[in-house]
């Protein structure tokens, strides 16, 4: 039991004793690997998010017909297959997103590793009016230029959320409303029922009379 608590800090310790090394060949992270792959999930997730928003507004304008069907139309199967594929699209967006972060923190980490090791340097050969190396990490610790690009991305992830939210209540609301119409034609033709047999009643009832 003991070897679990220990094990993320060893694995930590090994992570860093392979990267640190390896972080040193690069100049500030710029030729990182890490920076080729990021800016292909950013790709994507560009593409999921445009897609997503083509699949929200197809399920926003069905809402418009549900009042007038009931859940055993046509709509509710259209409703279906897109609320399925709108789910696919922002789980598979989400998934990108953590990859994404994950591999922007990993370039990040390897950017900081480079930039502490060219300050050491630095300082080894008593250069003077380079920047120090708190000076390069607070340059690297500046807002992010992919803020807004993120802040998107999750603005899309989060409307997604609340459009199922919205979609869900309104087809609910759409049910209900044809449950109440099929309640009130089947009292209306039983109410129509009720006055021909009445009606038929009637005459049988004048016929024998006059018989």
């Amino acid at each position: 039991m003991a070897d679990r608590g220990v094990r993320p800090g060893l694995q930590a310790a090994v992570a860093l004793a392979f990267l640190l090394p390896a972080a040193s060949g690069w100049a500030e992270g710029a030729s990182s690997p890490f920076a080729a792959k990021t800016e292909q999930m950013r790709s994507e997730l560009a593409e999921q998010r445009d897609e997503l928003e083509r699949c929200l507004e197809r399920l926003e304008t069905l809402e418009a017909s549900y009042a007038s069907a009931c859940p055993k139309d046509s709509p509710a199967t259209e409703r279906r297959r897109v609320l399925a594929r709108c789910g696919v699209l922002r789980d598979a967006m989400s998934d990108t997103l953590v990859k994404y972060l994950s591999y922007r923190d990993q370039h990040d980490f390897l950017a900081l590793a480079s930039v502490a090791k060219a300050a050491k340097e630095r300082r080894r050969r008593g250069e003077e009016g380079a920047p120090s190396g708190q000076e390069s990490i607070r340059e690297l610790a500046k807002p992010r230029p992919d803020a807004e690009f993120i802040s998107q991305i999750r603005e899309m992830r989060d409307k997604g959320a609340q459009v199922f939210i919205e979609d869900e209540s309104a087809f609910a609301q759409a049910g209900e409303a044809c449950r109440r119409r099929s309640r009130r034609n089947t009292l209306a033709s039983a109410s129509a029922a009720g006055v021909l047999i009445s009606a038929c009643c009637a005459w049988l009832w004048v016929r024998r009379r006059a018989v």
